[in-house]
């Protein structure tokens, strides 16, 4: 929903911000996704995530354990489809 929306919105703008400020090489059109977690764990049916990142594959395998470092908050509700 608009909520939703408005927050990667400003998590996009805090990253761009960030990145700017630590004078990280910025590209001209730099990459930033939204996204949105559903799990699959039939004990939590309709359980929900929504985050942001520039590399939606790794961060996906984060989520559900397969990599180490990171989405912790989400571990109880693995596994996450991304949809």
């Amino acid at each position: 929903g608009r909520k939703s929306l408005w927050c990667c919105h400003g998590l996009l703008v805090m990253a761009a911000a960030s990145a700017a400020k630590d004078g990280a090489d910025v590209q001209a059109d730099p990459f930033y996704a939204c996204y949105l977690l559903t799990s699959l764990n039939p004990d939590h049916p309709g359980n929900t995530y929504v985050g942001f990142t520039v590399n939606p594959a790794r961060r996906i395998r984060q989520h559900n354990g397969e990599l180490t470092m990171g989405a912790w908050r989400t571990k109880r509700w693995r596994p996450w489809e991304m949809v």
